[in-house]
């Protein structure tokens, strides 16, 4: 059965539109979605939204996102404005648990991201991790992975990979021990040598902030660093750095 909710004030849409803030994200272990897009991405990958807003115009478009079994609230325009994030919204606003969506850990390589704050960047290295065959991707002092923006910018990757937040780089590396046979720091060190003579096929992938990299304790507890030759330029995005790193561990993978 379908709720309607008319009022910008009540409880519930009040509620959603607190998930806006990280504060409240991460009490209550919830994020939420917008879109048709990511929503029938984050479907597909097996998750199920504990409630969804809709306006009148979405639902006659898509009849379809009523017969799900979960709680169904048709607002109208005025009360979804309360609550979007979007500047041209289509009237579909998703709340999910985090980590609601897990598929199954296999070994494979793991990325690390220290200092990640761009949510944009976030995004799109969750995403490459995912087209890469990562199996996971931990976090630490980096942009909030539930961060609105960096959910868009992963394209529904959110839900195919394993993400977590760490509070030290110690603990983010003595975890992905665990999963992988070597950890290797992107920077330019003493003893640093090229990706294509690193052993990165299960490697942990550790990338810095877009300004000053890795710090001096996550290089300390790498095994290796590792440096990407280029050209004519002195360093690359984050984001990039990461795909050509990611990129280069699958291949290796595929070889052995």
């Amino acid at each position: 059965m379908i709720k309607e909710i008319t009022s910008r004030k009540n409880e519930t849409v009040l509620h959603a539109l607190s998930l806006h803030e990280k504060k409240v994200r991460d009490r209550e272990g919830l994020f939420f979605i917008e879109g048709n897009k990511l929503f029938s991405e984050a479907t597909e990958a097996g998750g199920m939204p504990l409630r969804i807003f809709v306006t009148d115009e979405f639902l006659t478009a898509h009849p379809d996102v009523a017969q799900l079994d979960t709680e169904v609230i048709r607002v109208t325009p005025e009360v979804y404005s309360k609550i979007t994030d979007e500047s041209a919204p289509e009237g579909i606003f998703a709340i999910f648990e985090k980590g609601g969506v897990k598929g199954k850990v296999e070994k494979s390589s793991v990325l690390l991201l220290e200092g990640v704050q761009d949510p944009g960047n976030l995004g799109t290295l969750i995403r490459c991790a995912s087209a890469f065959g990562v199996s996971e991707v931990l976090t630490v002092s980096s942009a909030d992975i539930y961060n609105p923006k960096a959910v868009r910018s992963t394209m529904g990757a959110i839900f195919k990979i394993p993400c977590i937040s760490f509070d030290s780089i110690d603990s983010a590396v003595s975890y992905a021990r665990e999963k992988t046979d070597t950890v290797l720091a992107t920077a330019l060190h003493s003893d640093s040598i090229t990706l294509d003579g690193a052993d990165t096929a299960y490697a942990t992938i550790m990338i810095g902030s877009e300004g000053r990299g890795l710090s001096d304790r996550a290089i300390e507890l790498a095994d290796k660093s590792v440096i990407i030759p280029i050209e004519n330029i002195e360093s690359l995005n984050a984001s990039v750095a990461g795909a050509i790193c990611m990129y280069d561990s699958m291949m290796k993978r595929k070889k052995i």
